[in-house]
Order: C-alpha cells, then structure tokens, then sequence
C-alpha cells in the first residue's frame, strides 16, 4: 500500500519538481503538456502504467515525455515502501515519508538548476518537525526531540562553517538549510546515526564529484549539487538505524 501511495505522490512530485523552479502555482492549471500546452486526461497521468501506454509520447501532440517523469514516480514508491518496512508503521514514520518525498524534489531540482527551494525546504521540513515532535509526546519520548534539535543544529553549523569558509564554493547556503531538517530527522535515532548520515553524504558525494570530473575531464571547474548526496546519506542511515545503533554501543557513544 506504501507503494502504491508513493506512486501518486510521485506523480505530484513531478509536478512540484517542473513548477516551482519556474515560479508557476502547483494547483492550478492541471497537468499539461508542456510542448503543446493541452490539459492532460485522468487516464492518460496514472504513474508510470500511461508513459507505457502512450509509448513515452504525448497522445496530442506526440513530443516525446521525458523518462524522468516514470523514474521520479518509481522512485518515490520504493522510497516510500522501503521506509515504510523499516521504521514501521509509526506516527513518526508519516513524517519521515513527507520529508523523503521533498528530498526527492529537492534532489532533482538541485540537479537541474543548483538550488533548493525554500518553497519545499521549509515546507517538509516544518511537516517533519511536528509530526516527530507530536509522536514524541504521544510516546513520552522526549529526549528524541532534544536530540534532534541538537543533531539539526550541528550539521547545519557544520555546514555553515564550510560554507562560510570557502566563499559559497564548497556548496550551497541551501545546503546548510537543509541539513537543519537532515539532521532534525537523524537526530531522532540518536547521535551516532546523524554522524554516520552525515559521513555518508560525504563519502558518496566525494566519490561520485571524483568520478564524474574525472570522466568529463572539467575537474575542478565543475559544479556539482550538493543536496542529493546529502538527502540520500540521511535517508540511508535512517534505514539502517539498527545497524548503526549497534555500531555506536559496540564503540559505547
């Protein structure tokens, strides 16, 4: 069921993901080609089943649709169900998959223009905040709200710092605001998840910036986004809270 809800968010995604950047509203038009501008049928915007059935092509004016479209929607399912698998059906859990669906935005947005829009930033951001905040009262877990706070506010600081220090080349200031609600949402397992997140982030970036430089031969003169490396570092140690908590007793943080 997560699945399929994720499939319809992720279509919405899309949506979030095309309008935002180019200031337009998300609720209305409704959907529509964006070549010919024709309002898109009910039976032609069923994620991914319609980009099969019309061949990756518009019925009206047959420009072909972008492969994004079905990927952002597969992705937001999986995304969606394995969350769901492994925090469990929690109050909690609601909150971790609006701020994960935002991440996705964030993420190609980021790709595509180098920003991340406060518009989706604070938004889902703000979502997660409450909901953790409200399971953590209902489950009289209230440390989790201290350490949260604490890991958002380091990893932002961090960030700032780099930030601060290197000019903004390093990376974005729309980067320290995001590793705010990063680490708001890792800091709710402890502080051995929020570090080992936040060493993820910088290890695949790391990683992948090298690769990717090396195989277009622009080194250093290539920007690279910044935001999805560290969406998929905190979604990744969020999955692996078990593991990680069983890290941090072993070395007894």
């Amino acid at each position: 069921m997560s699945a399929i809800f994720g499939l319809l968010v992720g279509s919405f995604l899309n949506v979030v993901i095309w309008r935002v950047p180019n200031n337009l509203s998300i609720v209305s038009p409704g959907s529509q080609c964006p070549h010919c501008k024709k309002a898109i049928a009910w039976y032609d915007n069923i994620p991914v089943f319609s980009f099969i059935a019309l061949l990756g092509k518009c019925r009206n004016c047959k420009a072909p649709i972008s492969i994004r479209y079905p990927t952002i929607e597969i992705l937001c399912s999986v995304v969606w169900a394995v969350t769901t698998w492994r925090v469990g059906l929690h109050l909690h859990t609601v909150g971790f998959l609006l701020f994960f669906a935002g991440l996705i935005a964030l993420s190609a947005i980021d790709i595509d223009t180098k920003l991340l829009p406060k518009k989706i930033v604070y938004p889902s951001g703000a979502a997660l905040v409450v909901i953790l905040t409200i399971s953590s009262i209902v489950n009289q877990d209230l440390h989790r709200v201290r350490d949260s706070i604490i890991v958002g506010l380091a990893y932002s600081g961090f960030l700032f710092i780099v930030w601060f220090a290197s000019g903004g080349k390093a990376m974005g200031y729309g980067d320290v605001r995001l590793a705010l609600f990063l680490g708001f949402a890792m800091g709710y397992y402890g502080f051995i998840v929020g570090y080992m997140g936040m060493l993820a982030s910088f290890a695949i970036g790391s990683f992948i910036g090298i690769a990717i430089a090396a195989i277009t031969q622009r080194g250093r003169k290539m920007k690279i986004p910044f935001g999805p490396f560290l969406a998929v570092g905190a979604v990744l140690a969020i999955w692996l809270v078990p593991q990680l908590q069983e890290l941090g007793q072993g070395f007894n943080v």
